[in-house]
């Protein structure tokens, strides 16, 4: 499948010399497409869809989130959340478009 958000993360990793783990955050429930939901359904619709991956110790590490397009921030800051939760001390979104 096609991933842009990715194949963008691969090359800063390339870049930096970073580590990509793309699993870390992973779908935990099927959603609906959210292209059209307002702010309010977008969010309740994406509440409880994205789990932490426990094969990773991520505490104290500081992590970089890649989205291609932020619209309303949701997925972003819920993603940025469960980080949160599970020790990490510093998220950071990079985006090439926010609409």
């Amino acid at each position: 499948m096609y991933n842009p958000a990715h194949i963008l993360a691969m090359e800063i990793a390339k870049v930096t010399d970073k580590m990509l783990k793309a699993d870390i955050l992973t779908k935990a429930k099927w959603t609906k497409s959210q292209t059209f939901l307002s702010r309010k359904q977008h969010k309740n619709n994406i509440k409880g869809s994205i789990k932490f991956n426990t094969k990773y110790n991520i505490v104290s590490k500081k992590i970089l989130l890649v989205d291609d397009v932020v619209t309303t921030a949701v997925t972003i800051n819920e993603c940025a959340k469960i980080l949160r939760q599970v020790g990490v001390v510093s998220v950071k979104v990079l985006s090439v478009a926010m609409t």
